[in-house]
């Protein structure tokens, strides 16, 4: 039966499922101390090949990412993790909050922020474009910051094609504002409808370039694990960083009951 227009057939009707990450190795890294990331991958929608979630859908989700600043030295190793909670609010249309802790020592972190955010598809053919933007409060008496972005992805069969880029804006009390751009692009493969892998090159205006290559696979109906290394390609990048990814879907495709137009 058809259920979405333009990119989902739905088997089963409603269903449920989970985008990202791996349990044991993010548990362990929530005990020593959480992890944010600029991240692209959101696996829940991209196993679906969208740009946005579906109308009445849940995603909860966090990622943990640790870097791996100088292979000789672990002193000098950081952490960060944010925590999120999206819905769709029409097809097009979705809106989520989070929390996330600035970088620091993998044990000593500390939720600094909230998120809010929403991102609207504007463009379906010949592919999908969804402008983005984030409000990120300080909850410690620093400055707050806006992120500005877009996410284009073009499904091609079993293929898709993401570019994801934004802006950051911070301002710290009497000092000049800051603005740090950043975009990811790159290939996808799905292996039927419980899986995907892919390659990105990432690069900031800072000088801070690498190269991720990520995998996701289902645990199941309702799980997905998910790991995402990064290598730096620059004096400036950390010489690794890894990203965990853990999410849970709730709404309308079941993570395996869904194939693309």
């Amino acid at each position: 039966m058809k259920r979405m227009k333009y990119t989902v057939y739905s088997r089963r009707g409603i269903g449920f499922g989970c985008g990202g990450g791996i349990i044991l190795a993010c548990l362990i890294t929530l005990a020593a101390g959480p992890v944010l990331a600029d991240t692209s991958i959101d696996s829940a929608r991209q196993l679906m090949g969208r740009t946005t979630y579906p109308a009445k859908a849940w995603a909860v989700s966090t990622e943990l990412d640790y870097n791996l600043n100088n292979i000789r030295d672990e002193g000098r190793d950081t952490a960060a993790q944010e925590l999120n909670l999206n819905y769709g609010l029409t097809d097009a249309w979705s809106a989520g909050v989070g929390i996330e802790s600035g970088e620091g020592p993998r044990k000593s972190f500390i939720y600094d922020r909230l998120a809010f955010g929403t991102r609207y598809q504007v463009l379906q053919r010949p592919f999908q474009l969804a402008p983005f933007v984030e409000y990120l409060p300080s909850l410690r008496q620093g400055a707050d910051e806006w992120k500005l972005g877009l996410e284009a992805l073009k499904n091609r069969g079993n293929m898709f094609f993401q570019f994801v880029g934004y802006g950051k804006s911070h301002k710290e009390p009497g000092s000049a504002r800051e603005l740090k751009g950043m975009f990811h692009l790159g290939p996808y493969y799905r292996f039927g409808t419980s899986a995907m892998a892919g390659v990105m090159l990432g690069y900031q205006t800072d000088g801070v370039s690498s190269l991720h290559l990520h995998y996701t696979g289902a645990l199941g109906k309702y799980v997905f694990l998910g790991v995402e290394p990064k290598f730096g390609l620059s004096r400036r990048a950390p010489d690794l960083s890894v990203d965990f990814l853990l999410g849970v879907y709730f709404g309308p495709y079941g993570l395996l009951d869904w194939i693309l137009e």
